[in-house]
């Protein structure tokens, strides 16, 4: 490594990554500052070559979901997101951010067995109690909305309160 190495987080993961090809982390954190900097195609680079270096690594699988979801390919973020769940099975990030891709694209009954999986592996997650809510609502289980949104409005949606009222008055 050079003695400029250390001029910044990018200057000192790029010195890594070359002093250390095999390194899953080093292009982890580039491709994470790439999406920082909002440089899809560098974030998608580093979380590749750390996919490459490292495939059993889920932050980088969720990572690169993340940035696919962004630009628009609900299908590779899907493949992104499910990989990480395989991978950490109790991420309730990961079942979230798949419950939202999912349900994006159509598929209620997934999206709502993902949801219900982030209830589960993190009970204090409001974001996966309002989307399991949601989820729900649109496949007519009013009662599982206004039990998943009085959840999530325990734990701070309250903007979620007219929801509530309406799967109550639909029950």
């Amino acid at each position: 490594m050079t003695r400029y190495a250390w001029r910044s987080d990018a200057t000192i993961f790029a010195a890594t990554a070359k002093a250390n090809p095999r390194s899953p982390r080093a292009p982890y954190w580039l491709g994470s500052l790439a999406v920082d900097e909002g440089n899809a195609e560098a974030a998608l680079k580093g979380f590749d070559a750390a996919i490459h270096n490292w495939p059993a690594f889920a932050p980088p699988w969720l990572d690169r979901g993340l940035v696919l979801a962004r630009r628009g390919d609900l299908q590779g973020a899907r493949v992104a997101f499910a990989q990480a769940v395989r991978l950490e099975p109790s991420w309730a990030a990961a079942h979230l951010d798949l419950a939202l891709a999912l349900h994006r694209a159509g598929d209620r009954a997934g999206a709502l067995k993902s949801a219900r999986k982030a209830t589960l592996a993190d009970p204090a997650d409001g974001k996966a109690w309002a989307e399991a809510g949601h989820l729900f609502f649109e496949t007519g289980d009013f009662a599982g909305a206004a039990s998943a949104y009085r959840r999530a409005i325990d734990l701070g949606r309250a903007d979620l309160a007219p929801r509530l009222r309406e799967a109550e008055s639909k029950r």
